[in-house]
This record gives structure tokens, C-alpha cells and sequence, in this order.
């Protein structure tokens, strides 16, 4: 289940929880749709990888879904933990998801330290 799907239907909400408008979510979505595979193509290309481009998972989740993880840790302050129960996945794919999603984010939105 798509978390962005649920949330998106209730606008105060959304920018309550994730500090944007849906506008704005959406005009971020747009621009990293197209940022986030070439970005995981080098990720997965670098020169210091034992594995062969493709070899690990994929990723689940949407990247409205990743990016709305993200933004909502950074948002509301909490724990990892707490992401796991909203978006229905485990920890470890909380911070894998929160790490790799901030790097992108970062060249769009500042995001606190």
C-alpha cells in the first residue's frame, strides 16, 4: 500500500507532517523521478563495489513513498523506529531508505543536520 496514496487525501495533514504543500511535494516528486535512477546508477557503478550493477534489491517502495519517508523523519524528529509503523516496513529499511534518499534530496531542499 502506497503511504502517499493515504495521506495525500488530507492536505493539512500532509503539511503537517511532511512541512510542504502537496504542490510542492509534487513539483519535488517531478524532478527527482528523474534525478533518482541516474543517481543509483553511479551509486551502483562506482569503482569500489563487489557486486555487479543490478545484483542487490530493488526497492519496494515508490519513490513518493521513499521520499515521503524521508521527509517525514526529518519533519516530525523521530526515531527511526517510528516510520516503521507508517510505512509497514522494518527498521534497517527505514535507514537504508532515509540514507540514500538524503543525498538526492539534499540537491533540491536544505534539509536540517
Amino acid at each position: 500500500m502506497r503511504v502517499f496514496g493515504i495521506m495525500s487525501k488530507n492536505a493539512r495533514a500532509f503539511r503537517t507532517t511532511v512541512g510542504m504543500l502537496l504542490q510542492q511535494f509534487d513539483f519535488l516528486i517531478r524532478g527527482l523521478e528523474k534525478a533518482c535512477p541516474q543517481a543509483e546508477y553511479e551509486r551502483l557503478a562506482r569503482s569500489d563495489r563487489k557486486r555487479q550493477v543490478g545484483a542487490a534489491r530493488r526497492f519496494s517502495q515508490h519513490v513518493w513513498d521513499r521520499v515521503l519517508l524521508t521527509l517525514t523523519y526529518y519533519r516530525t524528529c523521530l526515531t527511526q523506529d517510528g516510520p516503521t509503523h507508517l510505512f509497514g516496513i522494518i527498521q534497517g529499511s527505514v535507514s537504508t531508505n532515509i540514507g540514500k534518499m538524503s543525498s538526492i534530496i539534499l540537491d533540491c531542499l536544505p534539509l536540517p543536520k
